[in-house]
């Protein structure tokens, strides 16, 4: 198995875990067919055979398609006879608003992927998504249940998986945090960093002043005099603790 752990957490989120306002946890488990280099180079020697817009290229694709799609359906089958995925292997008195399965099965469709010359399931993109009630440490367990289960494949270099994590924030916690150091920012001279959350982008830290109205705190930037930036509650903590290491 190639195993790829990617995750998608910012800066600011890792600073949150680092202050105790949340936890890194296992998100999602995105499996594939993966081509060997040699497969690879069959495909394109192949291609140079026929028109990539021939009959004949197409029924090869699609022969590739049913080929790969039914190895990764084995794979979902040997998870499947441990863990309990809902859509795959459970009845319909299981609930999606409950505790009673450990992931949430999703594959593609040979419709999508052949531009529909087939249909059907298409394993070689499936994903297995936590069941979100789950704790930390047993998402870790069930994590490893996936590793055990798939014993037979760990020298296999077709099965990829990758491992996707996120950050469950303490919402409340940050929210009453924030509530109380807000009070001590009215006024002062800060620097506030501004995120494009559609993008994950960050800016360079800005220069400004914190003024509330009507109970809301907002970035003022230097030399500002009537417009403001609304202070979301993880804003106010991220401004204070940049505040305090520069103090």
């Amino acid at each position: 198995m190639i195993i790829i752990n990617k995750s998608s957490i910012s800066q600011a989120e890792q600073r949150l875990i680092e202050q105790g306002y949340g936890e890194e946890r296992l998100n999602k488990l995105d499996f594939c067919y993966r081509l060997t280099e040699e497969e690879k180079e069959a495909n394109r020697k192949y291609s140079h055979t026929f028109d990539m817009n021939s009959l004949e290229w197409q029924k090869h694709c699609d022969e590739i398609a049913v080929s790969r799609s039914s190895y990764m359906e084995q794979v979902m089958q040997k998870i499947a006879e441990k863990l309990c995925c809902c859509q795959y292997n459970t009845d319909g008195d299981v609930l999606f608003d409950s505790a009673d399965w450990d992931f949430f099965f999703w594959c593609n469709t040979f419709w999508n992927t052949t531009h529909g010359r087939l249909s059907g399931r298409d394993y070689d993109g499936f994903s297995l998504t936590f069941n979100e009630d789950y704790s930390k440490e047993r998402r870790e367990q069930i994590y490893q249940d996936v590793l055990s289960s798939l014993k037979d494949y760990e020298q296999d270099e077709h099965v990829e998986i990758v491992v996707r994590r996120l950050v469950v924030k303490d919402a409340k916690k940050i929210a009453e945090d924030a509530k109380s150091i807000g009070r001590q920012l009215v006024g002062k001279r800060v620097q506030h960093i501004f995120r494009n959350k559609l993008f994950n982008l960050f800016s360079e830290p800005m220069d400004g002043r914190i003024v509330e109205s009507d109970g809301l705190l907002y970035f003022m930037k230097k030399r500002a005099r009537t417009k403001g930036y609304r202070l979301e509650d993880e804003d106010i903590l991220q401004i204070y603790w940049r505040m305090q290491e520069n103090s």
